[in-house]
């Protein structure tokens, strides 16, 4: 498969899809036994959000690993990145000096993304970017994934089983169970409900209410990745 530039790819799995595999393999992390990896440039800088804190940090404590991280990048003005990084993920430069084993999940989360972005990376690989977090924390999440790619042009790259996730918010999907199951538009994928079952996932929370409302009340009402196009759609039909 190929993954466009400039573009949200959603690589959909199932927990024991062994799409964590598939992560280290495209992030650099383990170099596969068979096939390529071909990259467009030598010279693109990635950004990360592994699967657990301790994969992605090599120092206990938050500031040491901001430091490594944005010194090994050539980052100027490192204070004001990391603040500016902070900052973006709602959280307090009071956490720089603590050690990340002492993180909740949310924090833990944001850190990670926190960490991921401060090095101006051109392409964002992200495992699981919501882990953890509620849905304020999430949207606040979602907002920074778009703004990473339609005001700075980066290329992302999405692991989750999180269909609601993927759906709202990706370009193109990859559905992977060992293998890839298949590649294409959202809107082809995530409404496939058989095909999806195959891969361990569920149908989309969005897909599944117009599904529903089409099989009850015989009314298409149509597929919307945003559940407040959905509502107005509902209310239009209402109407």
């Amino acid at each position: 498969f190929e993954v466009r530039a400039f573009k949200i790819t959603g690589i959909a799995g199932g927990v024991n899809s062994n799409k964590d595999i598939l992560f280290d393999i495209m992030s650099g992390r383990i170099i596969p036994t068979g096939g390529s990896v071909i990259y467009r440039s030598d010279f693109m800088k990635y950004g990360l959000v592994c699967k657990d804190i301790d994969e992605q940090f090599f120092y206990d404590n938050i500031y040491e690993e901001f430091l490594f991280n944005l010194k090994i990048n050539n980052v100027c003005d490192i204070e004001k990145r990391i603040v500016d990084s902070l900052r973006m993920v709602h959280l307090d430069k009071k956490i720089l000096k603590r050690n990340y084993f002492d993180l909740s999940l949310s924090e833990q989360t944001k850190i990670k993304i926190a960490l991921a972005i401060s090095g101006n990376p051109s392409v964002l690989i992200l495992y699981e970017p919501l882990f953890g977090l509620d849905k304020e924390d999430s949207d606040v999440i979602l907002k920074i994934i778009r703004m990473m790619r339609l005001r700075y042009g980066k290329t992302i790259v999405i692991f989750s089983k999180e269909t609601d996730l993927l759906y709202k918010i990706c370009d193109d999907v990859i559905l992977f169970n060992f293998d890839v199951i298949r590649t294409g538009d959202k809107d082809v994928i995530f409404t496939d409900d058989r095909l999806l079952k195959k891969s361990d996932l569920r149908l989309p929370t969005n897909v599944y209410f117009s599904k529903l409302v089409k099989r009850k009340k015989k009314i298409d009402i149509g597929y919307r990745s945003d559940f407040d196009d959905l509502i107005k759609d509902i209310y239009r039909f209402v109407r």
